[in-house]
């Protein structure tokens, strides 16, 4: 026989042992089922996953699953699925109060499954939900509704991924989740992706209302952010925040997003994201920025719809400043291809309303291709500053005509007309330019980075 031909039957024979193998270890996973009425193979979740091994799945059935054994489930690392029978709305994990529902931490991988929970009533410092600490499992079709991340500096009432976490979040409905840091979601380094997901209804007392990202590359994707709250600082729908990250946003809707200060919709601090495809409306900030807020960022703000975004909240607060994007030290956005349209700043009852598209100071963005329409300034004291960009007016480098940008009291903003003033500078009412300053942090800066636990 020839070495070639032995060779070759060398091959076959290992191809067919592996074949083998992937076979008998297929047949011998388990269906380990878990009914409380005592039907099925265990009473409570943590047994059947305690029973499953690599690759085994654990299925449970409908009802409500409350008390020790069916919160603060482990998977010990294990590469198993753990799913409903019946989907979300039938399988139910209720933490009364005390403990979260899943936490890993035992560098799960995403073979590790959880698949059709709701997650409910969980109160922990790190995810009142669920918890991911140096862990990268796939959450799967699950609603994670009313948990809280209580205590000192609490983050991610939904969610926490912490430790360079990557789960992979698809499908999910997360609302009504509060936290001190990222009232649905918080994550601290690491790269988790966010997938056909619902994030809604959420609040914080501090940042990230809906989203909370630091130091972190999350991949936000085709998913509705809408209507959370950051009460007293930034981010009502998403903050992504300190460099060394490359968050990414895609084919998102974020809306009726509000924020106590800046940044309704989007906050971003020192972090550069790229976001793409998005309609970014009716979000809603006190200060700065009703869409989008830029403090040291440059994010790359592509084929975006801003629209409907107001800067100045209901309350007697002295100014308002971008109702559409607003910019501030030394950020350098590149914005292409957009609609800005209908936004405001300002209001009857606030002193200083500028930019109701676009405002920038001591900032560089670049606009290009973009269609600035239709966007209002307000002003008590100072009518007419603004119009459709206060920032566009110191030169976005396209010098559109912006019609319809008008300012207070109906008279045309100064950025109603031409673009304006030089490139990087803000300009004065009168279109004397004013020299930008470079370099001064904001003084709320130290607000904007939630402690890395």
């Amino acid at each position: 026989m020839s070495a070639r031909t032995q060779g070759l039957r060398l091959v076959s024979f290992t191809m067919v042992l592996l074949v083998l193998g992937l076979t008998v270890a297929t047949a011998n996973a388990d269906t380990i089922t878990v009914c409380w009425d005592g039907s099925g193979d265990y009473l409570t979740i943590q047994e059947g996953i305690d029973a499953a091994a690599d690759g085994d799945e654990v299925v449970v059935c409908d009802g409500t699953y409350t008390g020790p054994g069916n919160r603060d489930l482990d998977f010990h690392g294990k590469a198993i699925t753990v799913r409903s029978a019946n989907g979300p709305e039938n399988c139910i994990i209720d933490c009364e109060g005390s403990g979260r529902g899943f936490f890993f931490h035992n560098g799960e991988t995403d073979a590790s499954v959880v698949d059709g929970f709701t997650i409910t009533n969980g109160h922990a410092n790190l995810g009142g939900g669920i918890c991911c600490d140096a862990s990268n499992p796939t959450i799967v079709g699950c609603m994670i509704v009313g948990n809280a991340a209580i205590g000192s500096e609490g983050q991610g009432g939904g969610i926490c991924c912490r430790n360079n976490s990557c789960p992979e979040i698809t499908g999910c409905t997360i609302i009504d989740n509060w936290a001190d840091w990222g009232g649905a979601i918080c994550c601290n380094t690491g790269s988790p992706t966010f997938t056909n997901c619902t994030i809604s209804g959420n609040s914080v007392n501090f940042d990230g209302g809906g989203i909370r990202c630091g130091w972190t590359s999350p991949t936000i994707r085709n998913c509705t952010i809408t209507g959370n709250t950051a009460f007293s600082s930034v981010g009502g729908g998403v903050v992504v925040s300190n460099s060394d990250s490359s968050p990414t946003i895609t084919n998102c809707t974020i809306s009726g997003n509000s924020a106590g200060s800046y940044g309704g919709g989007i906050y971003c601090y020192d972090d550069s994201p790229t976001i793409t495809n998005c309609t970014i409306m009716w979000n809603t900030a006190v200060n700065e920025g009703g869409g989008v807020c830029c403090t040291c960022s440059s994010p790359m703000i592509i084929n975006c719809t801003i629209t409907g975004n107001t800067a100045a909240g209901p309350f007697d607060h002295s100014y308002g400043y971008g109702g559409g994007i607003a910019c501030f030290y030394n950020s350098a956005p590149a914005i292409v291809n957009c609609i800005i349209s209908g936004n405001s700043s300002g209001g009857e009852a606030v002193s200083s309303g500028k930019g109701g598209g676009v405002y920038y100071w001591s900032s560089w963005p670049t606009i290009a291709n973009c269609t600035i329409a239709g966007n209002t300034a307000y002003s008590l004291h100072y009518p007419g500053q603004g119009g459709g960009g206060r920032g566009v007016q110191a030169g976005a480098g396209v010098g559109h005509r912006h019609r319809g940008d008008v300012g207070s009291h109906g008279r045309a903003g100064e950025a109603g007309a031409e673009c304006a003033g030089p490139f990087g500078g803000q300009a004065d009412a009168d279109q004397r330019p004013r020299r930008a300053e470079r370099g001064r942090l904001p003084r709320h800066a130290d607000r904007h980075a939630a402690p890395l636990l």
